[in-house]
């Protein structure tokens, strides 16, 4: 599965369409950034997912043992209002009015790739995000979560 990167600011239409940016569409196989599904995301953002990544998410949540209610609970809230988007012929997404609502955005955004989707914030938002850890936080936090990784290792 590719990886994507990149931050993007950009601007969303009066009738909520936003021009998918050519950096993640070059990310991506050819055949396949026309289709996403989009979804509530985590700390107020919105979730952008390739169909053919989602494909593979959707397989993994329908692993979950519905017998078990901590994984109805995650699988009902992970999936609550998940919609299909296709680009326009002019390279939009239309993002669905009650998302831009739960992100808070009004007119600018900021496209955030990493790992196999992409998130959409409201720029506030994300640098709110950004400030509530201070640089000595993050160098801990990053030795808790990487210190261990031997990025070079054969």
């Amino acid at each position: 599965m590719p990886l994507y990167h990149g931050e993007m600011q950009s601007k969303i239409d009066e009738k909520g369409r936003v021009l998918l940016p050519a950096l993640f569409k070059r990310q991506m196989p050819s055949e396949d950034y026309s289709t996403y599904m989009v979804k509530k995301g985590y700390e107020g953002c919105i979730e952008l997912y390739p169909q053919f990544v989602w494909d593979s998410v959707e397989k993994e949540i329908a692993k979950l043992n519905p017998h078990v209610k901590a994984d109805r609970q995650f699988k009902r809230r992970f999936l609550l209002g998940v919609q299909h988007l296709d680009l326009d012929k002019a390279g939009r997404l239309t993002l669905p009015k009650r998302l831009l609502e739960f992100a808070g955005i009004e007119k600018d955004l900021v496209f955030f790739a990493h790992s196999y989707f992409i998130e959409i914030w409201n720029p506030d938002k994300l640098n709110d995000l950004d400030n509530e850890m201070t640089d000595d936080e993050y160098s801990d936090q990053a030795q808790r979560v990487m210190g261990n990784i031997n990025l070079f290792n054969d």
